[in-house]
């Protein structure tokens, strides 16, 4: 018994307009906009409980976000969910109390992850408020808008 039709692909770019490299998923999702055939593209900018639900109803997801660690500014960095584990020292772009890597930890605690999905994210290095992305978060946006294009990650 089929549970209703196939939905498409998702892939939600993460982010924040306004705060500097925050807006780097947020940018990919805009330029990939229209050249996946079969993926919805959408942007979030909300709180990780929401984001849980936009993915419902979806067997392949794509997240892509900015984040913090030791790497430098502009390396990517590539996790396939459930099998990758997120490092601990890792930090996610949100500015949320409840943000991206709370909201996959307990949609894998519950259950409600979809059978695919792939988080990318991209080192960041500023995050101020009115600040414009820096070059070498620009370049890696360039990258993996073209890796995406292209399916080769």
């Amino acid at each position: 018994m089929s549970s209703g039709p196939r939905q498409p692909g998702l892939l939600i770019g993460i982010g924040t307009d306004y705060r500097g490299d925050d807006q780097a998923g947020l940018e990919v999702a805009r330029r990939l906009r229209g050249r996946l055939a079969e993926v919805e593209v959408r942007e979030f900018s909300g709180d990780g409980a929401v984001l849980m639900e936009s993915w419902v109803g979806h067997d392949r997801v794509t997240l892509v976000d900015v984040c913090r660690s030791d790497a430098p500014a502009g390396t990517l960095r590539h996790w396939r969910l459930p099998d990758d584990s997120l490092p601990a020292a890792l930090r996610l772009g949100s500015s949320h109390a409840f943000g991206l890597a709370e909201a996959l930890a307990l949609a894998g605690t519950l259950g409600r992850l979809p059978a695919r999905l792939d988080l990318h994210a991209i080192e960041g290095e500023r995050f101020g408020l009115g600040e414009a992305m820096s070059p070498a978060v620009e370049r890696a946006v360039e990258t993996l808008v073209a890796e995406l294009a292209a399916g080769s990650v």
